[in-house]
């Protein structure tokens, strides 16, 4: 009995890790409460036993029974279509075989002798399903650890060191017991250490889900800083659009009060006069606040005051821009998604020798087109969707603009391209017209 309990355990644990597996490449969209989770993994658990049980002796229909375990487990609790289900199926099972394999040559190299040994051979073979499952655990780990490096959820090498630390450390300790069964012969001792052994499975199930949920506590935590960076920046950008409106008020104001006054001069044909004060007119009322016009009031602000900024800081600043009197986004979408870009372009080449900015925001067929191009003379890091600058202090904020951006794109079901060549960095948008026109 204790060893039929002990295999069903053993399956469950199996059967968490092929949810892990899942879980990296598909998203669970059924049963998300804990509860739920409970009773599916022991109903798939038990499903499993049993295919087990009845097709021992036949490998291949075997096989394929635990194949179509997990496929109708990708089907049911997981967005998945039938053949890509299939297709994780096999490469669990692959994985499986493949970590037992080499679970097997291990044990072997541990104790080549044992045949020669009197006792523990069964609970050798017991040990080594323990070392398998860890081993299966690991290579799911580090699977996990490849895919999300590339995902806009990067987490760093600490992080991960802290997953892989435990199941590493229990693979060692048992080896340690397997190599010395030539000098245990009592089959009780021989329980004792497999039940602790067995219990440092458990342990690192439960250490997993702990750390996983203090990684994602810290990527909600994150994620807060990241909607309060957007709102400050939201509300920067929108008392700075205020600001350039009042100034352009009082700019026009004043020009009417300079237009009459040098119309009342010429009336008077003081002309000489009149010429000397154009000359002496300052620059500023010269300069025209508003000097892209899209037809759209709100990316008019954006850009205008983005140009603006520019300008003071002697940057090039050229727009290839359609009528974009027909887009339809949100006025706080426009705002961050176009602030952020412009502000990371301002920012990379600010202390450029050459310091150019180039914008396109254009429709192309059914699509509408938004591309960002800009000098820089740092060195520039890529760590998933991430690009920060060498520059300490600017790492985090750039980071987050990035992330604000591809959380509107995403929004708007748009698809994006970053490049970052010598000299040039470039982010490239492309929306469906149909998402973002009226």
């Amino acid at each position: 009995m204790l060893y039929i309990v002990n295999d069903i355990a053993i399956i469950i644990f199996e059967m968490i890790c092929c949810q892990i597996f899942l879980s990296i490449f598909l998203k669970r969209i059924k049963a998300n409460s804990a509860i739920a989770q409970v009773i599916s993994t022991v109903i798939i658990s038990l499903c499993t036993y049993l295919v087990a049980l009845f097709l021992n002796a036949y490998i291949f229909p075997k096989m394929l029974g635990m194949i179509a375990i997990i496929s109708v487990v990708a089907v049911v609790l997981y967005e998945s279509s039938v053949k890509k289900s299939i297709i994780l199926g096999c490469l669990f099972q692959t994985l499986l075989v493949a970590t037992e394999c080499v679970s097997y040559m291990f044990v072997m190299i541990l104790v080549p002798d044992i045949n020669e040994l009197s006792a523990g051979q069964e609970m050798i073979g017991r040990f080594m399903v323990i070392i398998n499952i860890l081993a299966l655990f690991i290579c799911i780990l580090l699977i996990k650890r490849r895919v999300q490096y590339v995902s806009s959820e990067h987490l760093d090498k600490e992080t991960w060191l802290r997953f892989v630390f435990i199941p590493i450390y229990t693979i060692i300790t048992i080896s340690a017991i397997v190599k010395s069964f030539k000098s245990l012969e009592d089959a009780g001792q021989l329980m004792v250490l497999y039940m602790v052994s067995f219990g440092l499975v458990i342990v690192n199930l439960v250490v997993f889900y702990l750390l996983s949920d203090i990684v994602k506590k810290e990527i909600r935590l994150k994620d807060k800083e990241i909607l309060e960076v957007q709102g400050k920046s939201q509300l920067e950008m929108y008392s700075r659009l205020n600001d350039n409106y009042e100034k352009q008020q009082k700019r026009v104001h004043e020009f009417k009060n300079h237009i009459m006054c040098i119309e009342n001069m010429i009336q008077n044909k003081e002309y000489i006069e009149a010429e000397k004060y154009l000359n002496n007119i300052d620059d500023a009322y010269t300069t025209v606040g508003n000097v892209i016009n899209t037809n759209n009031i709100i990316i008019n602000s954006v850009i205008n005051t983005k140009y603006v900024e520019m300008l003071e800081k002697n940057i090039t600043f050229i727009p290839i821009l359609s009528d974009l009197s027909a887009i339809n986004m949100d006025a706080k979408d426009v705002v961050v998604l176009l602030s952020n870009l412009l502000n990371n372009a301002i920012e990379a080449c600010e202390k450029c020798d050459n310091k150019l900015i180039k914008l396109k925001f254009l429709f192309e067929g059914e699509s509408v087109i938004i591309s960002v191009n800009n000098t820089h003379d740092n060195l520039i890091i890529r760590a998933g969707d991430n690009f920060i600058t060498s520059k300490k202090h600017e790492s985090g904020e750039h980071g987050i603009g990035i992330k604000n951006i591809i959380d509107i794109i995403e929004k708007y079901k748009g698809k994006y391209v970053i490049k970052n060549d010598d000299n040039e960095f470039n982010f490239s948008i492309i929306f469906p017209s149909d998402k973002i026109i009226k």
